[in-house]
């Protein structure tokens, strides 16, 4: 009988940014950042390699594929929501406007 494998964490660019930048900082050793975060040396060192397309695509410059990362976020659906509100709202009168706090 074959073992499971575990299922693939997926991370966010901005999440592997982070994760990046960790072991740039060198705070730890890249093990124990693996430990944390649930992945490999492997993975990371793939991620190396594709650093400057995952900052592109945060940028939302990226195309193609990258961008569609990019649009999976769980929150893009709400954080458009609030722009178009927030938009919305700058287009009123300054007497009508709603105040808005955090952006």
């Amino acid at each position: 009988m074959s073992a499971k494998r575990k299922p693939q964490k997926e991370f966010t660019n901005e999440e592997k940014l982070f994760i990046l930048d960790e072991v740039a900082r060198k705070t730890c050793s890249q093990e124990e950042i693996c430990a944390k975060y649930g992945t490999s040396r492997q993975t990371i060192a793939n991620w190396k390699r594709k650093q400057a397309e995952l900052e592109k695509a945060v940028k939302g410059e990226g195309k193609g594929k990258k961008k569609k990362i990019l649009a999976n976020d769980p929150l893009i659906r709400v954080k458009r929501a609030i722009q178009k509100f927030y938009d919305l709202n700058q287009q009123l009168p300054k007497d009508l406007q709603i105040p808005i706090t955090g952006m």
